[in-house]
């Protein structure tokens, strides 16, 4: 499926999901990590290319920290306009996609 010229994106030349996760890390203004429990596996990937492109990242593990306002007070410290929101897969974390429904529900209301 294209993805609609709307959007301005470019695809990646490779499949491997490392490159589509390095440019989404570098072509944003910050990313924010959805997480429960420490990183691992492609989102600690995301964390590395974070440091290695110097970009804003917020790492939030959502068991733990009040997500939606901190999550907006990081944004506008940064002055972030274009979000990279990242995080585990669902069927390797199970109910992750619930909380980060709700904590993206209320960041941007």
């Amino acid at each position: 499926m294209a993805i609609p010229a709307k959007y301005q994106l470019e695809e990646t030349p490779s499949l491997d999901y490392r490159q589509r996760t390095e440019w989404n890390v570098r072509d944003s203004d910050g990313t924010l990590i959805l997480t429960v429990g420490p990183v691992s596996g492609g989102t600690a990937l995301t964390v590395e290319f974070a440091e290695k492109h110097n970009c804003p990242h917020l790492v939030m593990d959502l068991a733990t920290e009040p997500p939606a306002e901190a999550a907006r007070r990081w944004i506008e410290q940064n002055r972030i306009r274009i979000l990279n929101v990242a995080g585990p897969r669902e069927s390797n974390q199970p109910g992750i996609y619930d909380l980060a429904a709700v904590v993206l529900r209320r960041l941007l209301v």
